[in-house]
Order: structure tokens, then C-alpha cells, then sequence
């Protein structure tokens, strides 16, 4: 608890505001005095006006309120304004003279989208339309898929849809279900070619209908003629009429340039003149002679690769804006734009050119906007910069600049009847929807607003619209704090937190919208969800003081604002606010004469305090710059009867420990009290609830026991420095004796234990047993006393063997570990066992004291851990900081504890012996190595030349020699070489396992006799003396006999079972292998091949010998003429299949693999098949495909893709 009685653990102010605090107290202190520290004397806040308005709230000023919750009223208002405009927008008519209208993607119907915004935004095609009508007795034609009339309507609806609806959007779905066109992606000018076809060839049916039929048809075709001249001067000319006109754009960066490309003049080699009969003299020019009046230059953006995939080309290029091509200039009026990395898939948008108002336009399906002017004025070999539509234009459309028909027409009147009228009906009927949802949305608004009004209505003070609330906190609000200095009484202090929960309820009520209301802001609506977080808690509380008065730190952090007391009433009277009060204090708002005279008064000598601190610390650094030059007692200025030890924590944390003390001085017995505000709705009243409020005690212990012995403190008050005296616990010397007597008896049983641990040293080193360490020495060897000790002292954490203590290294770190845990054994220290409390006592170089009261051995021990002073440094030190039974004296000539010190020479002895037994048993196994390596050389000495000589032997050599009967390890024979070598002590001798050249499962040879065979044949003579040097009996041995050059015991069957796993080995390869795969056409007759890859018809006409040519089976040479796939042995040869089906497309169900003349199957691994991936090196799987599939040497049939819509030919 800090001096000021602030119950909160962390402090509401900071540091560099309670100094600010600090030097605004003046020494006299009045209530006029104590009103300026408060800050109760500004003035109302301005800071939150324009032109630089504050965001936050003044937590300097208890008198402001915004920023509490006032701006999100603005904002409310802000939004119901802007939602009324959006609506306005929404139901506003489109301008059908400006405004063109988009069209909604049904599905993959970008590219039906893209054509009929193109060719509607053509006047002369959308007057066409407009003129056809129907005729009377129309029979569609056998066999026909679409009817003429119901397609021509259609687009006749459509268009006037387009030209007169007042919506912003429309959609062609009669048309795609007239067509039957399906889901997937077509071809934007696939489509259109097969539409005018259809319409074409469905027009002409009728003799009412040729007019309009040769009108559309004329209007996009034109005629190239085609001039095919010889050099004796013959020429034949040929007209060709297209539309579109089809232009290649790869390697080119300019329509220019691919249009100069086109018309170039181009030789025919393989021609043959009709009148010269010369071959390879002609060369073929094409010209436009008929210039269309809206020209379609489709772009071949569309290509395939070698394996006949087809893929697109995504290069720029630059069109013009003027194009002049026959003569002819033309002006661009659209951009068709095919947006997508891939050939089969992506999607359509247009750029198009207003007909009316020649403004440009981006059509991407219902979104219609306005755009730049696309193209560039004058093409450059260089583009500067490449943009979107120069990267994905596939189709523009230019129109003849002298085309004086491109008003738009009018639509006719027998449909303008039909489809206006409905457009017109709907459009109204969904305007007074949204309309009549507005209109109940603000009325809402106004019906809360009325209730608020009457509400505030008894405040006297008249409200604006949505501006009530702000005014009803601008009557809290006190204008002048001097004024409201003469008549305390007519401020109070409400819980900042209680105004801003107000707030957030209010707003939530008025911010909750009408489930019908189509127009909603997302965004807003997230704001309110974080609003209504505490929708339904209005409680909040008051922290007071310990004198039960308002705080000074409440009101300087902000928690708590200074309103009107007649506004606060009438507030915690409408929303039913009840005050409820703990410890027993009156419930009651608490005004301006509440504010604490006595906390400030604190503060004040809290300020003094600091300041007395910070002169004092002063010595305290000094006397630890000075800690080299007074550890020794031998210092002339020093004298052991005037001095006193210091402890170098407590003066590096002196600054800390004498806060720590001042504020236990100033803990109290009653807690500080709340004022609690709650609403009636959330919890009733409860009559025990301020007598369940306990109140702890919080009292320092004290160091009394029932058993006194004298330690003296010095005097604090006393500038003399005279001692008092602190009752203690007094140790029993007969208890002392006893313990003595213990820690013996405890040093008996550790010299017993390792004397009966060497007696058996030598066999725990033969059987590698693990060696007792000295911690389970310890551990076994319980110490016990028998004294009772006294109650141990509860110190601050900061002072007791804390994580911040002195940095300094001592040799004895690790004995005072052990110390540590020999008590926390022997229950001596249990103060670090137990959670230490927050109100732990402080006691001033208490870490000098040890677990009993004394002088701490260790410390005692370690001198970097004291200081030596005299009594007038003491007296500084602690004079008017530390009271008397806050520190702890102790004088120069003062022993250290005798139990510690026993505790200390215990532990160093059992480390003493258990150092010396790690050495003897080390001294041990020192003469183990020696015996070891003394073994060595007898056994080299008798067998080393033999072992190297039957090291060299091979093993094949018992089969023509038959002195050789027994078969020794070869693994043995190089162990026991690499033995002889080594000059490492600790290794055992090889023994003879003979394991290795027998089977598991029944004991026996399975490998022959030859030169990779791991038996040595040895005679009967040289294995006798092998046995004889390594000191092993012949019954102990494993004998290997042979007779004849054979085993005389020989496992057929495991040796038939490892000679099948070693060849399949070569067939496993589970990290992965290259498989390569050959492919070979079987509809393609070629000529026998050689082994060398060298056909026979060639070598026959050749003078060149077959031997003479080397075959290719480098890896390098494979990929030039093969596949190559990463597989592994466990993949099956469907899946090898796949593989070949992503690299090449060929369906798997057309493969087969051959390996060599075998068929492999598609279920087999590639184990199971055997394929070897070092044999396909010499001959790669073979891959005969049942219908090949090449690069088509014509264009696909453009009806492919729509053969199941009625778009198809009959």
C-alpha cells in the first residue's frame, strides 16, 4: 500500500506526473491550495473545437467531457446522411442518353456479353435489327435448330432494353436459352461467325426479309484480291471475301507492321506457270479491293507448341487510333480484350466508343465505366509503356471515317410499347419499396428522438435534431472551476467509465437500423458492434482514499470528471443509478468539500522523503566504489570496536529498501473504500454487502519468541547511536552439543560406505558397473539434527538470496549450493520453500543474517559480500529511513554461526572423500589399461605375423589346395589388425564370433568359397594356435570344418535366398530413379535398327562398318531422343502412364510400354516389371502409341466448340 493510501497496486500516475504534483504543493496548505493541486480550478476545455481539435479526452482537466462518446453522435448523424444520398442514387434513372448499360454474366457468357455490346453500339447493325419484321405464316424450315423469328424478336427486345431501361444493368438469358448455349467458355468471334451465319442463311428464306439480310452481311464484309504473277509476264487474279479479316501478330510489336507483313509480296517455289510451265518464277500479292465499312481485324493471339499444345500469345502490340487500309481511312469505334494467360479459358471485356456522345467506355459485363481513349496516336518501334489492352486485345473494330449514318435510331414503336411499359412498372415498384423503407427507417429516428426530448425536456434546455444529447453534457459541464471554487457543494464527481457506458448504451438504441432497410453501412455497423460490448453494464465505481474522500490521483489520471450535481441527479434518477458504498462509509455523491487534504499532505512528505533518499544514496554509491579498500580490518582507519559490517546488496538496492520501509511504516489497518454506481436492472441491493467486505490486518511480524537472547539494533531516533535490544530465540547448548554429535556420526557412515565401495572396485570395472556418485553418497547418508531450530526471519525477496543480487564470483559459488541443499534436506531453510507475500518484512542488511539469527557464515566466509563502516556512515545511512526493527547492527568483532559453520565443514568434507574416491577408482582403471595393453603385445607376439598372413590369403584357395580344414572371419582377422595398430589402452581384444559367415536361422555356412566370401581357410595347425594365443578352449570356439574345398555343413537354402535378394536389388530403388522411355509410332514403318541405333539401309549404302559406330547411351544422348521421369521402384506403370499423359497429352489408355519384347503391365510396379534404370542406359522402355496425336496441319473446325448448342450445322 503506497503512503497515500491508494489501494490499487499499480499507480494511476506516472512518475513524471506525481513529480509535476509534487512541485505544485505549497508549503502552507489550505482548501484553496489543495483545489489548484486537484486542478479544480480550470477553466471549461476548448481544445476539442476547430481548427485542430483534440482526440482524446483531458485527463488534466476534471471538467471536460468530450471525447467520452459526443463524436460518435456526429458521426451517427454523418451516416444517416450518407445513407440518404446512396438512396437517392440508387433509385435515380439511369441516363439512357449518356450512361450505357451493362450486361450480367450468366455464367461463362462473358464472350455472348462482349458481341452484343460490340455490334448494339454499331448504329447501322442496331438500325438493321430494328427494321426486320415478322411475317405472317411463318413455318420454320425442316431441320433448323433456331427459329428465325424468335431470334430475330429476341435481339430486338434486347437491344430496346439496352437503349431504354432505367436500370444500370440488364441480361441476355433469353438469347443463351434460345441458343441452348451451355456453361463452358467459348470463343467470342466463334460465336459471332456462327451467329451471322445462321442469320444469313435463315434470312434469305424469305423474299421480306433479303433486305435486311444483304444489309448486315454488306456492312462488315469486304473483298481481297488475290494477283499471282510469273516473270513471262502471265498474272491471274482471284476476289476473296472475308469477314473478319484474320491477322498473325506473332513476332510483331505494331499492327502496322503485321499488316505490311500480311499484304507482302511472297514467293511460290512449287508453283507451276500455266503458260511458261516454269516452276518456282511466280510470286503470289494480296490487296484489298472492297474496303468493308466497319472493318473486324481478328488477332491471332492463339499458337502451338511442338507437342501440339495450344498456347497463347501474350505479346503487345501497338494499334493506332486512324487506321488507312485500301484507301480507305478508318477511325477505331471498339477493342475486343481476351484477358488470361491460357488459350482455352479466361475472360472478355470490351472498350467501345459511344456512339452519341463519342465518349470511351470499359463494358466488363454489368460494370460499365468510363475510360480513356485506347491505341496510340502514332505507333513507335519501341513501346515505352505496355498496357492492358495492348497485352490482351484480340479483336478492333474500326469504322469508315466518311460513315455519315451513325445517329442512333429509334426504337420502334410496337416494341417500345411492350417492353417499356414493363421496364417502367418494375422500376417503380422497386423505387417505392426502397422509398417506403427509408421513410420507416427515419421515422424510427424521429420517434426516439421525440422520446429523448420529452425526456430532457425537465432540464430546461432546447435540443436540435440529433443534437440533444450534446447538449444535455454540455449542462454537466462546469464553465469556470474559480466559480465553482466559492460553492463547493454544487459540483460532484462522477466514474469517467459511467458517463462513457451512457453513452455507448444510447447510441446502441439509436443505431440499431430496420431489418428491411436494403441500404446498410458495413462499416458504421462495425463501429457499433465495439459500442455495444457493455450494451447491458452500466456499473462502475469510485475508488476513495483511506480518509474515505476522492483521491488525487482519480481526478489527475482522468478516472473520475467534476459535473453539476443537479444534472448528475437527474441522470442516475433516469437510467436508475443506485450508490453503494463498502467498509461502512456513507453512500453518497461525493462533492467539491471531499476532496483530501490529508493525501495531499502525504504526497507532500512523501516529496521530502525522496529528496532526503537522494542525498543519502550518495553515500551509499560511494561506499561501494570504495569496497577493494575496506575488506581487511588491518586499515589504520578503521578500529574493530567502532565499526560495523554492511551488507554491498543493501547498499546497491538502498534506494529500494528504504521505499520498500516507509511503505510498510505506512500500512494501515482499514483499506481504502469504493463507491460503487450500479443500475437497479442489473442487481438488487444487498443489505450484507458492505459487511461481506472483510478487512485484512496487515501487520509486520515480529522476531519475539518464548526463548530470548540479547542482538543489539542500533537506534534510529537516537543520533547517538545507541543500541536497544530485539528478544530471539536462544540456542540450547546441550542441543548445540548433540548436533555436533550427529554431524560425526554422519562422516563415520560416508568413510564406511566408500571404503566398503573400493573393496569392490575392481570387479564394478570388469562388469562395467556404474559407480556410485557422491550426490547419492549424500542422499543416502542423511544428516539429521536433533535441536529444534527458531523461527526464521521473514525478509524482503529483494534481500534474501534473490534472482538481483550482487554480481560478484566467489570460489566457494558451488560449497554454498550444496550448503543450500543440505538444508533445504534438512528442512533448515524453508523461507525459500514458502511463496513470499507482498507485506514480507524489510530488514536493512538482513542478508547478512543466516536461517538462525546469526551472523551468516558464508558471508562471514566471502568479503566481497560486506562492507566495513563506522558508526557515523551506519547513522547516515539509516537515520530517519529505517525504524529500529528495520535493520539489523552487527560489529566487526561479531563470530559467525556455529551451527552454519558445522553445516559448511560437513558438506567440504563429504566433497573431500568423494573426490578422493573418484580418484582411486580412476587410479583403477588405470591399471586395467596397462593389464589390457600388456595382453595385446603377448597375443601380437605369438600370432601377429600369422593373422597378417592369413589376412592376405584368398578364399578360393581351399578349392585346389586340401590342407586348408577349418575357415576363420575375415572380419576377425581385420579387428585384430587394426587392434595391433591402435594405441588406444581401452579396447578389449577381439574375440572369434565366426557370426558373420553364418546363417541366422540355422547356425551353417551359406556363402561359398571364393575370392568375395568372408571365410578365410586356415589349416588345422595355424587355428589350434590362434585358439592357444586368445586363451579360448576348442569346445568354446565355433569350428567351421572344410574338407575338400567345400563346407562340410553348407545352408543351401538361405544361400538360395540371398542370392535372389542381391539380384533384386537392382530393381529397388526407393530414393527415386531416371526412367527413360522411347517413343515409337506403330503406324510408321521404319527400318530395322542395329544395336548401335543405326539403321541397316544405311549401312548398306555406306562404306561405313557397323563396329566403326559407337551407340549413344549417355544420358545426354537419351534426352535428345527420349523421355526422362524421376520414379520410384514402388510406382506402377499407370502411373509411368500419367506422366507420359502430362509431358506429351496422349491418353494412358493409348500407351504401351514394352521392355525390351515384353508388354508391361499396368497394375506391376516398376519392382515387379524389373526394370532396371542402369540397363535403360542401353535400351530405354519403348512407348507405341495407338493413335498418335501430331501438330494439325489445319485450322480446327470452328463449329467444335458449339456442336451441342443450336449454333451447330445440320
Amino acid at each position: 500500500m503506497s503512503p497515500m493510501g491508494i489501494a490499487p497496486k499499480r499507480r494511476l500516475m506516472t512518475a513524471a506526473q506525481r513529480k509535476e504534483c509534487h512541485k505544485e504543493i505549497p508549503n502552507e496548505l489550505t482548501f484553496e491550495a489543495a483545489w489548484k493541486v486537484f486542478m479544480l480550478n480550470k477553466s471549461a476545455c476548448h481544445l476539442h473545437s476547430v481548427p485542430n481539435p483534440k482526440t482524446k479526452n483531458c485527463r488534466e482537466n476534471p471538467y471536460c467531457l468530450e471525447r467520452l462518446g459526443l463524436q460518435k453522435w456526429d458521426k451517427l448523424l454523418q451516416n444517416i446522411e450518407n445513407e440518404k444520398k446512396v438512396n437517392e442514387a440508387m433509385n435515380g434513372r439511369r441516363d439512357i442518353e449518356k450512361m450505357p448499360c451493362g450486361l450480367v454474366n450468366l455464367g461463362n457468357s462473358c464472350y455472348v456479353n462482349s458481341f452484343l455490346q460490340i455490334f448494339f453500339n454499331d448504329p447501322f447493325f442496331r438500325r438493321c435489327i430494328y427494321d426486320w419484321r415478322p411475317v405472317d405464316n411463318f413455318v420454320q424450315p425442316v431441320g433448323e435448330t433456331i427459329n428465325i423469328e424468335e431470334l430475330m424478336l429476341c435481339l430486338q427486345k434486347l437491344f430496346v432494353t439496352l437503349q431504354i431501361t432505367p436500370y444500370e444493368d440488364t441480361n441476355a438469358e433469353a438469347l443463351v436459352k434460345l441458343l441452348r448455349l451451355d456453361g463452358n467458355q467459348h470463343d467470342a468471334l466463334e460465336f459471332q461467325i456462327l451467329l451471322f451465319g445462321k442469320i444469313e442463311k435463315l434470312l434469305s428464306c424469305k423474299e421480306e426479309w433479303r433486305s435486311v439480310r444483304e444489309a448486315i452481311m454488306n456492312h462488315f464484309k469486304g473483298i481481297i484480291k488475290q494477283t499471282i504473277s510469273c516473270k513471262c509476264g502471265r498474272k491471274s487474279v482471284r476476289e476473296l471475301p472475308f469477314n473478319p479479316f484474320y491477322l498473325g501478330i506473332d513476332k510483331v510489336k505494331s499492327l502496322s507492321k503485321a499488316i505490311e507483313n500480311y499484304f507482302s509480296a511472297e514467293e511460290l517455289p512449287d508453283y507451276k506457270c500455266d503458260a511458261c510451265e516454269s516452276v518456282g518464277c511466280t510470286k503470289s500479292r494480296l490487296s484489298i479491293s472492297e474496303p468493308p465499312p466497319v472493318l473486324i481485324i481478328q488477332l491471332n493471339r492463339f499458337t502451338y507448341d511442338m507437342t501440339g499444345r495450344k498456347r497463347k500469345v501474350q505479346s503487345a502490340l501497338q494499334y493506332p487510333r486512324t487506321l488507312v487500309l485500301g484507301g480507305v481511312p478508318y477511325d477505331n469505334c471498339a477493342v475486343m480484350i481476351h484477358e488470361g494467360p491460357n488459350a482455352d479459358s479466361g475472360h472478355y471485356y470490351d472498350l467501345i466508343k459511344h456512339p452519341g456522345t463519342g465518349q470511351w467506355f470499359t463494358y466488363n459485363d454489368e460494370v460499365v465505366k468510363a475510360s480513356p481513349t485506347p491505341g496510340v496516336s502514332t505507333e513507335k518501334d519501341r513501346i515505352s509503356r505496355i498496357t492492358a489492352d495492348m497485352k490482351g486485345c484480340y479483336a478492333l473494330i474500326y469504322r469508315r471515317k466518311c460513315d455519315t449514318d451513325i445517329s442512333i435510331p429509334d426504337v420502334p414503336s410496337y416494341i417500345a410499347e411492350m417492353v417499356a411499359a414493363k421496364l417502367e412498372e418494375d422500376f417503380i415498384a422497386q423505387t417505392s419499396e426502397s422509398a417506403e423503407t427509408s421513410q420507416r427507417s427515419m421515422k424510427k429516428f424521429e420517434e426516439y428522438h421525440n422520446r429523448i426530448l420529452i425526456l430532457w425536456s425537465e432540464l430546461q434546455v432546447k435540443f436540435s435534431f440529433f443534437a440533444f444529447y450534446k447538449c444535455f453534457f454540455q449542462l454537466f459541464q462546469v464553465s469556470d472551476g474559480c466559480s465553482a471554487l466559492m460553492n463547493p457543494e454544487s459540483i460532484v464527481f462522477l466514474p469517467t467509465n459511467l458517463l462513457m457506458n451512457i453513452q455507448r448504451k444510447e447510441l446502441n438504441e439509436v443505431s440499431r437500423k430496420d431489418p428491411d432497410s436494403p441500404n446498410k453501412n458495413e462499416k458504421f455497423d462495425e463501429d457499433m458492434e465495439n459500442i455495444n460490448l457493455n450494451e447491458k453494464e452500466l456499473s462502475s465505481s469510485i475508488t476513495l482514499c483511506i480518509h474515505g474522500n476522492i483521491s488525487l490521483e482519480s481526478v489527475r489520471s482522468g478516472q473520475v470528471k467534476a459535473v453539476n450535481r443537479k444534472a448528475a441527479n437527474i441522470l442516475l434518477d433516469f437510467y436508475q443509478i443506485i450508490l453503494k458504498a463498502t467498509s461502512g462509509i456513507e453512500s453518497r455523491l461525493r462533492t467539491g468539500n471531499d476532496i483530501c487534504i490529508d493525501c495531499i499532505s502525504e504526497l507532500k512528505s512523501e516529496s521530502e522523503f525522496s529528496s532526503l533518499i537522494e542525498k543519502k544514496e550518495k553515500l551509499a554509491k560511494q561506499l561501494l566504489r570504495e569496497r577493494n579498500k575496506r575488506y581487511f580490518l588491518n586499515n589504520s582507519f578503521y578500529h574493530s570496536d567502532d565499526c560495523v559490517w554492511v551488507s554491498t546488496r543493501s547498499l546497491s538496492h538502498y534506494r529500494r529498501l528504504a521505499f520498500y520501509a516507509r511503505e510498510q511504516r505506512a500500512k494501515v489497518d482499514r483499506e481504502p473504500s469504493e463507491l460503487i454506481f450500479s443500475s437497479a436492472s442489473n442487481r438488487s441491493f444487498d443489505k450484507n454487502f458492505v459487511n461481506s467486505i472483510s478487512v485484512i490486518e496487515t501487520r509486520p511480524k515480529e522476531l519475539i519468541s518464548n526463548e530470548e537472547e540479547h542482538i543489539r539494533f542500533a537506534d534510529s531516533d537516537n543520533e547517538n547511536g545507541n543500541s536497544f535490544v530485539l528478544k530471539k530465540r536462544k540456542i540450547d547448548k546441550n542441543s548445540e552439543s548433540l548436533e555436533r554429535e550427529t554431524i560425526r556420526h554422519c562422516i563415520d557412515e560416508i568413510l564406511c560406505k566408500i571404503n566398503n565401495s573400493l573393496s569392490t572396485s575392481q570387479k564394478d570395472i570388469e562388469t562395467n558397473k556404474p559407480f556410485p556418485s557422491s550426490s547419492s553418497l549424500i542422499n543416502e547418508t542423511y544428516i539429521n539434527s536433533s535441536s529444534n531450530m527458531n523461527e526464521n526471519f521473514e525478509i524482503h525477496p529483494d534481500l534474501i538470496n534473490g534472482h538481483n543480487g550482487s554480481t560478484e564470483v566467489d570460489e566457494m559459488v558451488s560449497l554454498h549450493d550444496s550448503v543450500d541443499n543440505f538444508n533445504s534436506e534438512n528442512g533448515l531453510n524453508s523461507t525459500e520453500d514458502q511463496s513470499i507475500q507482498e507485506d514480507s518484512f524489510v530488514i536493512f542488511n538482513g542478508d547478512l543474517l543466516c536461517p538462525h539469527g546469526n551472523f551468516d557464515f558464508e558471508s562471514w566466509k566471502t568479503k566481497e559480500r560486506r562492507i566495513v563502516v563506522d558508526k557515523s556512515e551506519w547513522q547516515y545511512l539509516v537515520n530517519r529511513i529505517f525504524d529500529r526493527n528495520q535493520l539489523y547492527y552487527i560489529s566487526v568483532d561479531e563470530l559467525p554461526c556455529s551451527i552454519c559453520e558445522m553445516q559448511f565443514k560437513a558438506i567440504l568434507c563429504s566433497k573431500f572423500f568423494d573426490l578422493w574416491y573418484k580418484l582411486s577408482f580412476f587410479q583403477c582403471r588405470i591399471d586395467d589399461n596397462e593389464g589390457k595393453e600388456r595382453r595385446v603385445k603377448e597375443i601380437k607376439l605369438a600370432i601377429g605375423d600369422l593373422i597378417r598372413s592369413v589376412a592376405r590369403r584368398k578364399s578360393d584357395i581351399a578349392l585346389y589346395n586340401n590342407q586348408y580344414e577349418r575357415a576363420v572371419c575375415k572380419n576377425f582377422l581385420r579387428k585384430m589388425i587394426a587392434r595391433f595398430r591402435s594405441h588406444n589402452r581401452c579396447l578389449n581384444t577381439p574375440t572369434i564370433c565366426q557370426e558373420c559367415i553364418l546363417c541366422s536361422e540355422h547356425g551353417m555356412p551359406n556363402a561359398p568359397l571364393d575370392t568375395e566370401s568372408l571365410a578365410v581357410p586356415v589349416t588345422l595347425k595355424e587355428w589350434q594356435k590362434i585358439l592357444s594365443a586368445l586363451n579360448i578352449e576348442e569346445e568354446d570356439a565355433m569350428e567351421i570344418k572344410i574338407n575338400n574345398g567345400r563346407f562340410e555343413s553348407f545352408c543351401d537354402f538361405c544361400f538360395h535366398q540371398e542370392q535372389m535378394k542381391m539380384d533384386n536389388q537392382h530393381f529397388v530403388y526407393e530414393k527415386g530413379a531416371e526412367i527413360f522411355v522411347k517413343l515409337k509410332n506403330d503406324q510408321n514403318d521404319e527400318p530395322a535398327v542395329k544395336s548401335t541405333g543405326v539403321s541397316e539401309d544405311f549401312l548398306a549404302s555406306s562404306s561405313i562398318s557397323p563396329k566403326s559406330i559407337r551407340a549413344a547411351v549417355t544420358r545426354r544422348a537419351l534426352a535428345k531422343n527420349s523421355m526422362k521421369f524421376w520414379m520410384n521402384s514402388s510406382n506402377t506403370i499407370w502411373e509411368l502412364k500419367l506422366k507420359i499423359y502430362a509431358h506429351t497429352g496422349q491418353l494412358p489408355n493409348d500407351q504401351l510400354i514394352y521392355l525390351k519384347d515384353r508388354l508391361l503391365n499396368d497394375n506391376d510396379t516398376l519392382e515387379q516389371s524389373r526394370v532396371d534404370p542402369r540397363e535403360l542406359l542401353q535400351s530405354p522402355l519403348v512407348l507405341i502409341v495407338q493413335q498418335p496425336v501430331g501438330t494439325p496441319d489445319e485450322p480446327r473446325q470452328i463449329e467444335r466448340g458449339f456442336a451441342d448448342t443450336a449454333l451447330s450445322h445440320n
